[in-house]
């Protein structure tokens, strides 16, 4: 035990200790664009040299074992990069059946291939290369949380992107808003990544009360590692700013600072999710306070074509971001969207990507599912064509904006979970479902898009279905919001959802509440929420 807790000590001393050296040696922008040219030059060989160290070199990780199923040893993948380069060679892997599902990674189910059965462990997708990092949990949004690795250069490995991502929005020099949570410690860092560039937030506002007594279930390690790492900027001389608490219902309070800050600098970055993009919008809109120029980073959840509109509406623009904790940031909005809200470039020169198609059990219904390959060495977990739950378009184009000079040519965009919603034997995507709940129930009987929730929840073990409608929208009917929910899924398959409407009706399965739409832990809002039975 003593051992331990000194093996924990050191590493994350060593980790603080290399907060200093990061903190101090800032990134510049040229620095960022000559470093992630270089490795587009070199993307292949940064591929071979990620399979021959972190795979073929690193016995008893996952992919070794599928990749010897198959006999397919470092030779056969550089004789077939050479032929048909990275992507190539990724979809020959996921051919023969070197690739891993979302269920295989979260280590739910086994791993069966031609008749093989492999048990695995978290920890044994982990990247065991990596020296300064600290441990983080993801979201758990749609799972169980999982543990990772953050390492100092996978840091500034993100923040380089960030870097190209202000200069989509051309004001890599305006004052930068935050309003995140400041817990989990994943989420906690971003401010640590602006200040690598040089440009600290102006304002951190938390969603999550930044007060440790508040935010239960963190072990007093991860308190107390989380308060060294936010204060860390400021003990070394950086003006950033410690978290400050800012609920929901105080959106008006950064619309306000949004005003100062163009009035003052003539723009403004706001980093946050994209439901809490639209309530600064719409509190702006309810104050007249003028937000006209500021540019919205959004993350999290989907910016949707409708959320986009709003936000435009009052003089503002937003693009997306695309982060998972895996891999940091995929992608960036694209300052020339047009087809879909939600266009980005990918950030090949760290990540590849290609597409499997795959069914939604029980539904009938097959998506092209996203594999993620990791290229650089910093990358918290191996992963080598891996599922992350999301499929969406991948499509190559010129585009005209910045992100094309950097060989940025691959676009990915309409992205959505195919984590299922079922009731009563029937599933249904997260996508149809969204629209409704944003766009046909807030024209239908007032509100705006976080105004209305459908939430799955388990009740004695019955699947419920709650359609929830915030309070401040006076009186609904009730009966009138479940018959234009039931219409509008009618139209997606009526043969097969009439049934089902029947059985609903007799057992009682949809219902409307008034309350207030539910946050995740997170405090993101999505249109579709599944309660999970701990």
């Amino acid at each position: 035990m003593l051992s331990f807790i000194t093996s924990y000590c050191k590493l994350y001393a060593r980790f603080l200790w290399g907060l200093n050296s990061f903190l101090k040696n800032k990134l510049s922008l040229d620095e960022c664009q000559k470093t992630i040219q270089a490795r587009m030059r070199n993307r292949e060989n940064l591929f071979l040299q990620f399979m021959k160290k972190g795979i073929y070199e690193n016995e008893g990780n996952p992919y070794l074992k599928l990749l010897n199923i198959y006999n397919i040893g470092f030779k056969d993948i550089r004789g077939y990069v050479m032929k048909s380069g990275v992507e190539g060679s990724l979809k020959w892997l996921r051919d023969k059946g070197v690739y891993i599902t979302l269920d295989e990674f979260k280590c739910r189910v086994p791993i069966i291939r031609k008749g093989e059965i492999f048990k695995f462990q978290e920890v044994d997708f982990d990247n065991p290369f990596l020296l300064n990092y600290v441990r983080t949990m993801t979201g758990g949004t749609r799972g169980r949380a999982t543990r990772t690795k953050i390492d100092l250069d996978f840091l500034t490995n993100t923040a380089m992107h960030e870097a190209l991502m202000f200069e989509v929005c051309n004001k890599n020099s305006a004052p930068r808003i935050v309003w995140i949570p400041c817990m989990p410690l994943h989420t906690g860092l971003v401010p640590l990544r602006y200040c690598k560039l040089a440009r600290p937030p102006s304002n951190w506002y938390s969603q999550i009360d930044p007060s440790g007594a508040n935010i239960k279930g963190l072990d007093f390690k991860t308190k107390i590692i989380a308060f060294l790492i936010h204060n860390a900027p400021r003990v070394l001389g950086i003006k950033c700013p410690l978290p400050e608490y800012l609920g929901f219902n105080n959106a008006d309070i950064i619309a306000k600072k949004i005003e100062e800050n163009i009035n003052r600098f003539s723009g403004c970055i706001v980093f946050t999710f994209a439901s809490s993009a639209l309530k600064i919008c719409l509190a702006a809109k309810e104050k007249k306070i003028n937000i006209k120029g500021v540019w919205f980073i959004t993350c999290g959840e989907p910016l949707t074509t409708k959320k986009k509109q709003i936000i435009e509406s009052m003089g503002a623009a937003a693009i997306s971001a695309y982060y998972f904790t895996e891999f940091g940031l995929i992608g960036c909005g694209c300052g020339n969207a047009s087809e879909y809200a939600d266009d980005m470039h990918l950030f090949n020169d760290h990540v590849a990507i290609i597409q499997r198609k795959r069914d939604i059990k029980g539904s009938g219904i097959f998506v092209d599912a996203f594999l993620f390959t990791s290229l650089l060495p910093s990358s918290p977990k191996i992963m080598l064509n891996v599922e992350n739950g999301d499929y969406g378009i991948i499509k190559r184009k010129n585009c005209g904006c910045k992100m094309d000079q950097y060989g940025y040519l691959d676009h990915i965009a309409d992205i959505n979970s195919f984590e299922k919603l079922t009731s009563e034997g029937m599933t249904f995507l997260g996508a149809d479902l969204a629209r409704i709940i944003e766009e046909v129930l807030p024209q239908r009987f007032g509100g705006g898009s976080t105004d209305y929730q459908l939430v799955e929840e388990e009740v004695n073990g019955k699947t419920i279905l709650n359609i929830l409608a915030h309070p401040r929208l006076g009186a609904l009917s009730e009966n009138d919001i479940i018959a234009a929910f039931k219409n509008e899924i009618k139209k997606r398959n009526p043969k097969a959802i009439n049934l089902l409407l029947n059985i609903w009706s007799q057992a009682g399965t949809l219902n409307v509440k008034r309350q207030e739409p539910l946050s995740t832990p997170q405090a993101k809002i999505y249109p579709v929420h599944i309660l999970r039975k701990k």
